[in-house]
C-alpha cells in the first residue's frame, strides 16, 4: 500500500473509532519515540505533513495499529475498548488488510454522573458534630 492509502486507512479508523457508544475522543498514540522520529521524517521532508492521531504501521503483509481513547463512564471501560478493537479488526479485514496487533489504550475516563458528595448538602447550616470531649 502506498502512504496516501496508509493515511487514508488511519483517518477511517480514527472516524469510525470516535463514532462509537462510550468513545468521549481519540488522542495521539504511539510511543514518544516513535512520534519524535515521525516528526523528524516530517522536518526532513520525507513524509508530507497530513497525520491522523491513529499510529499505523506495515509489516510486509500486515499492519499494526495503535489508537489511544477516551471513554464514558457509563459505557464501562472494559466494554467501550473490546468494541473498539472489534471495530478496528473489522475494519480492517473489510479493507482486505490483517492486524498483525491493535493496541488500544485507554488515556481519559470521563465521568458521566456527578459524584455524591459525602458531606451534607451545604443549605447554610453547619452540620451538628457529636460533642467527642
Amino acid at each position: 500500500m502506498s502512504t496516501v492509502e496508509d493515511f487514508e486507512l488511519a483517518a477511517e479508523i480514527e472516524a469510525t473509532v470516535r463514532a462509537l457508544p462510550g468513545v468521549t475522543g481519540v488522542f495521539q498514540a504511539g510511543l514518544t519515540v516513535a512520534r519524535v522520529v515521525e516528526v523528524g521524517a516530517r522536518l526532513l521532508g520525507l513524509r508530507d505533513g497530513a497525520a491522523t492521531l491513529v499510529l499505523l504501521e506495515r509489516e510486509s503483509d500486515t499492519v499494526r495499529v495503535s489508537v489511544a481513547i477516551g471513554v464514558d463512564s457509563a459505557f464501562g471501560a472494559t466494554e467501550t475498548a473490546r468494541h473498539t478493537h472489534d471495530a478496528v479488526d473489522t475494519l480492517l479485514r473489510a479493507r482486505g488488510d490483517a492486524a498483525s496487533s491493535i493496541q488500544l489504550t485507554v488515556v481519559h475516563i470521563e465521568e458521566t454522573a456527578a459524584p455524591r458528595s459525602i458531606l451534607p448538602e451545604a443549605d447554610g447550616i453547619a452540620p451538628v458534630l457529636p460533642d467527642l470531649v
